[in-house]
């Protein structure tokens, strides 16, 4: 033992001595864990301040109060999986919202379930497809001497004599 922890002089690192290793009830690290010291070891009980499943001050994890309203099979807070708790109607989970690609009921561009569109898949008339209603930057039908597409009613304000 050092001579000077024989007369009680210990090099205190927060809650333990560096050179015996003795232990005090002050300077305890709970940052990593609000329960238990990171330097002694020491525990103490419902320290944690619990935000759902994640602690808010040392963000320990506990497998209760989880949060899958974003995606059922995964916790927006922790980022725990857990497989099969969609509830899936078509290509849509009715609980959470998220969509699953292979299951979309797809017309021409658009899904009759979801509303996704895909954009290779477009019935274009001019600018405008006819199926979802996007529209392109390419194939305006511009009215004459004025800037706005009779289409789509895009307009621009380079063309002279439009009043819009």
């Amino acid at each position: 033992m050092n001579l000077k922890c024989l007369i009680s002089k210990h090099e205190w690192n927060g809650c333990k001595c560096s050179k015996c290793g003795r232990s005090r009830d002050e300077g305890h690290d709970w940052s990593k864990d609000c329960e238990k010291c990171a330097r002694c070891g020491r525990t103490r009980f419902d320290a944690h301040s619990w935000k759902g499943c994640k602690c808010a001050k040392c963000g320990r994890i506990r497998d209760e109060s989880h949060d899958w309203s974003k995606d059922c099979e995964k916790c927006a807070r922790c980022g725990k999986t857990r497989s099969d708790a969609h509830s899936w109607d078509g290509c849509k989970c009715a609980k959470c919202g998220k969509t699953r690609d292979e299951l979309h009921a797809w017309n021409g561009c658009k899904c009759a379930k979801c509303g996704k569109t895909r954009d290779e898949f477009h019935t274009w008339k001019d600018c405008k497809c006819s199926k979802c209603g996007a529209v392109r930057d390419d194939g305006h039908t511009w009215a004459e001497n004025c800037g706005k597409c009779s289409t789509c009613g895009k307009t621009v304000s380079f063309r002279q004599g439009c009043v819009t």
